[in-house]
Order: C-alpha cells, then structure tokens, then sequence
C-alpha cells in the first residue's frame, strides 16, 4: 500500500487534474465540479481534433484523393468535356491545413482551463479550515490504533497460552510482533511503501480477525 507523494517535474505532462488522478467533486468545494467539466470538454474535443488530424495527414487519403480526381478526369474526357480541376486534391490540402490549425489551438484552451482548476485548488488550500478534516481523522485513527495495538497484544498472548495448553508449544508469540504503533511513524514519515511494518501489521491483523486456525 503506498501513498502517493506530490511531485511536479518537467519529465512529462502534469496528470493531476485528470478523471484518474484528481479527487471526485463531491469531495471539493463546489466550484470544481464545473471546473471539471469544462477541462474534460476540452480535452476530449482536443483529442477529437488530433484524431481528425491524423487522419487527414495519412498518406491514404492523398491516394484517394488522388484516385477520385483521376476517375473525374477519366469520366468527363469520356463524355467530351475537359477534364475539371484536381478539385479531391485540392480540397484535401485544404481540410489538412485546416485540421492543422484546429488541433494547434487545443493545447492552449486546454492549458487555461487547467489554470482555472490550479487557481481553485490554491484558493482552497488557502481557505480557512484547510486540512482540518484529515487532522480529525489522523487523530481518530491514532487513537483507533493504540486500542488495536491493547487488543493486538492480548490477541498475541491468548493464542500463545492456548497453544500452551494444547500443544505444550513455548509460551511465545506464534506471529510478527509489530504493532499498530507502527503505522504511526509510517504515517508520521507521510508514506506507508511496500511490506513495511506497518503494513505488515495491518496484514497481521486482518488475519488474526478472519483466520479460523
């Protein structure tokens, strides 16, 4: 279990305020709601525009358009007229530059919604009582733990007595002796990474709680 850590840096594009990556709305002021919406409009029409543009500049469509010119120039020679002008040609020219100038213009609309939702989300950790609900809850949890940590060791002893008497096993613990406490400094370090003790307690728990032997 790992908690993700803020890091902004110029290897790739910033994904904060994607659908994946950002915090549902009804857990925000709610401004960002709207917010969201515009953004992700924008983002899908500029994904519409790159998708047309790479269609467009495809090397197959010059040869379409090239072919459908070819097939009017045959048909009005036939029936005696000149042959028209390279009219699919032309127009394709004209589609891609358009196309071109179309998917030019998303990164820009794209970038001023974003700064719409940074200016809230800066707006928001500025506002009075920010971050008061993850306090109460950091304390809850403390507190939660240190019970869990009281019936963890007791859990620990009953079993060892038990086995004792039933199968003259040492009077020791029969499992890892991290604690709950253990997650405090975790989370006083601000990460739980992969197979620390706190998530090995957390394990340890959960087995204790649902394993039958």
């Amino acid at each position: 279990m790992t908690r993700p850590q803020i890091s902004r840096n110029n290897n790739g594009p910033d994904r904060s305020t994607e659908f994946m990556s950002r915090p549902k709305p009804e857990q925000l002021p709610k401004e960002f709601a709207a917010l969201f919406v515009k953004a992700d409009m924008w983002r899908e029409r500029q994904s519409t525009a790159t998708q047309t543009l790479n269609h467009i500049t495809d090397p197959a469509r010059d040869t379409e358009a090239t072919k459908a010119d070819d097939e009017a120039a045959t048909a009005a020679v036939k029936t005696g007229k000149p042959a028209p002008a390279r009219d699919h040609e032309t127009q394709l020219a004209a589609d891609r530059a358009q196309a071109a100038r179309d998917a030019a213009a998303y990164p820009g609309i794209v970038r001023d919604a974003i700064t719409e939702i940074e200016e809230a989300r800066k707006a928001a950790a500025e506002a009075r009582g920010f971050g008061t609900e993850t306090a109460k809850l950091k304390d809850k949890l403390r507190a939660d733990l240190d019970r869990a940590h009281a019936t963890y060791l007791a859990f620990l002893e009953s079993e060892a007595r038990d086995a004792w008497i039933e199968t003259a096993t040492p009077m020791l613990p029969l499992r890892n002796l991290v604690t709950p406490a253990d997650i405090l400094n975790d989370l006083t370090r601000g990460v739980i990474p992969d197979q620390t003790a706190g998530t090995t307690v957390l394990a340890n728990l959960y087995t204790a709680l649902t394993q039958e032997n």
